[in-house]
Parts: C-alpha cells; structure tokens; sequence
C-alpha cells in the first residue's frame, strides 16, 4: 500500500495580513493531482489543518472540496487529526459524513484505532493532546515541573495506546501512530531539553513504544527525523509560513508498504509564490528589486529592511514608488533600529553572558518590562518554537 504523509497546511494563514488562499487552493489541486497520478492509497493528515480554531467560510470550502476531489482518484481512506490550531469540535462536525466517504476525522483522544480495510495496515490517529486541565490542576507547580508532567502524560497515552495494539497484532501486523507534538532529537544538549511547544512536553526518540512501525508527526514546519530514525518523522508545512521557512524545501512523506517492508521517500511541493528578503541601504533598493526575475504562478512577495541611519520619513512612498510597476509585491518595509538592550540587572550586576542561557535573557528582559508569562503562555509558547527553529538552522550550518 502506497501512504502519503503531509501536516500543517494551515489554511486560512495570513504572512503580513496578506492572504495565503491562492497558495492553499494551489498546493491542494496539485495533492489531489500527485495523490491521483502515483496511485497513493491512504492519505494521513497530521494535525493543523486550519489556521486558527473559527476558519473562515473559504477556508473550510477549500479543506472539503479538496476532499471531495480525493473520489477520483484511488485513494481509498483519508485519516485526519486535528493539531493545536484546530478546534475539536470543528473538525469533527461533518464527522458523519465524512465517514461515509471513507475519510476519518479524529480530533479528540477516544476510538482512535482504524485498521485499513484490505491491508495489514493499522493507524492510530492520535491528535494535540490538549492541557487546559492540566494547566489549572498543576497552576502552582514550578514551570519544570509543569513540562515533566505534559511529558509524563504524553508518554503515558502513547505506551496505552501501543498496549491497545498488541493485542491486535499478528505475525503481518504494521502499525502507524500519529502525533501532533514537539519532539527533541537524542543529541540535543541540555539546554535544549526544556523546550515545550504548544503546552507539551517534549518527548525524544526513544520515548515512542517500538509497536509503531512508522510515527507520522505534525506541529514543526520542516520535514526531519526524530532523532535520526528513520521511521519518526515530521512531513513539516507544505508552503512555507514565513520568510525564513521559504529558504528549504516544502515536503510531503511517501510510504511504500509490502507486507512489513517499508520504504520512504521525501517528496518536494513545488513552491507557487517566492518570499523573498532583502536587506540593503534605500539607494540599492531598485536595483534589487528589478533583479528579481520569478517564473512561478504567482506574484512574489518581497520583505526588505533599508539599514539607512538617515530617518527618512518617506522610505514607505519611495520604495512602493519603486516597485509599483514590477511583478512582485512588497509586503513588508522595515528600517533597521538600534541593537537589543540586555536587562538592566545583567549590566548592573556585570553578570557574564556566557554564564546566562537564551531562556535566562528572555525571562529576565519580560520581568524588567512587567509582562506577566504566566498570564500569556502562548507568548513563552512562541519563544521556545523560535528559538528551538534558531538552534536547528545553527546546526545545519
């Protein structure tokens, strides 16, 4: 059986207030193509279909009719988990319906296990843990052991799960679990083990039950291993959701079953539309820009930050002056301010930087600025995400 693996579509995105749809609505015609041509069978969705959790009306007209589209070709079940960008309840509404189209939608943790009808195969489709509940049992723990006990949780259900399966299994048996999740690699330093992503733990390799024989991951936008294995693996997003996502390729995963042989292949999304930064002083701007030369399907979008001192109150006219009869789009001007100003403790107190961790700086800068993390987890959220995507680029290059 030929599997296809993809997440974090986020439909409904915007990039600077812009709108992504024409992207989405490309990507989705040219799966439906792919998924057509080269005979895929099932189709695995893990988690962060939307956006946000309310999509809007031409969100969800794009996600079912691509879904709709599948009947023609000859892929015979779809399984979809809902991420921490969805609503359970939304994903779940046309549930009943869907069913009758051989599309399973899971976004809450029960019945989740569906053998593959006319195959070994078994998924168990396990979505975002989610832990608000958690959060207000354990609100006055300390922010470690809050972390140790998302991971606890998470290890827990994925070993009851695995459970569940064994006693399933037979000699031909090949399990497929899903996840929606951060998860280290075995070589991270210490540093980097504390790094929680949308309220869970982070889990390693080793921590997933060796019952699954391939783990199809969603919540990180680039497509990788877990820890070098081969068979834990995340599709990451297939368009790129920021300007510093555009600089890799945008996979989806292919899996070729026979019996409990299993070969994968990492497939490119062709890209659509290029997002392109440039950094330059304001005379070289119109230089850049007409160098630009795309023959993709849709107008490129350019971010430029001018490093002119000069406090030129008209950089915005001047550079939209410019690129006003180019085929491309400037969605974001920015001029270079002054450099990060470290706490005032740290300059006081002469305390060295080395001594001090990225998490150190940021906690200390948001009580300098009285901004309350507890009261604001998902901005302590986004600084793990950011850095721990920091770290990944510092160790490629």
């Amino acid at each position: 059986m030929r599997v296809l693996h993809t997440s974090d579509w986020h439909i409904g995105h915007r990039l600077y207030e812009k709108s992504r749809e024409k992207e989405h609505l490309a990507f989705l015609n040219w799966l439906s193509s792919y998924i057509r041509d080269n005979e895929i069978e099932l189709l695995i969705v893990a988690g962060d279909i939307f956006d946000t959790s309310m999509p809007s009306n031409s969100s969800l007209r794009l996600y079912y009719n691509f879904l709709v589209s599948l009947n023609r070709t000859q892929c015979k079940r779809v399984i979809i988990t809902a991420g921490n960008h969805d609503s359970p309840s939304t994903i779940e509404a046309p549930k009943e319906i869907l069913n009758a189209l051989n599309i399973s939608v899971v976004g809450r943790v029960d019945n989740n296990i569906f053998p593959i009808e006319d195959s070994n195969i078994t998924v168990v489709a396990i979505p975002f843990l989610r832990d608000r509940d958690i959060r207000e049992a354990i609100s006055k723990e300390s922010f470690s052991d809050i972390n140790g006990r998302y991971r606890k949780a998470l290890i827990d259900y994925y070993s009851k799960v695995a459970t569940r399966c064994e006693e399933l299994r037979d000699d031909n048996s090949f399990f497929i679990a899903t996840g929606h999740l951060f998860a280290t690699n075995t070589t991270i330093s210490d540093s980097e083990s504390s790094i929680y992503v949308g309220g869970v733990g982070d889990i390693s390799a080793d921590d997933f039950p060796d019952t699954f024989d391939y783990i199809a991951l969603g919540h990180l936008h680039k497509a990788q291993k877990v820890g070098g294995r081969e068979h834990i693996r995340y599709s990451g997003s297939p368009i790129p959701l920021s300007f510093n996502e555009a600089k890799r390729d945008s996979k989806v995963i292919v899996l070729d079953i026979n019996n409990r042989d299993l070969d994968i292949k990492e497939v490119v999304v062709p890209r659509f539309r290029e997002l392109i930064s440039i950094r330059c002083k304001l005379d070289e701007v119109e230089d850049r820009l007409k160098s630009i030369n795309s023959n993709l399907p849709l107008k490129s979008w350019i971010e430029i930050t001018i490093i002119d001192k000069s406090r030129d109150l008209l950089i915005n006219e001047k550079i939209m002056d410019i690129s006003r009869d180019l085929d491309l789009e400037v969605v974001k001007i920015a001029v270079e301010s002054a450099s990060f100003s470290y706490p005032k403790e740290i300059v006081k107190d002469n305390i060295s930087l080395s001594s001090l961790t990225p998490e150190d700086i940021f906690i200390r800068k948001c009580k300098e600025e009285e901004f309350n993390l507890d009261e604001n987890p998902d901005i302590r959220d986004a600084f793990y995400e950011i850095l721990s995507i920091v770290r990944e680029d510092s160790h490629e290059n």
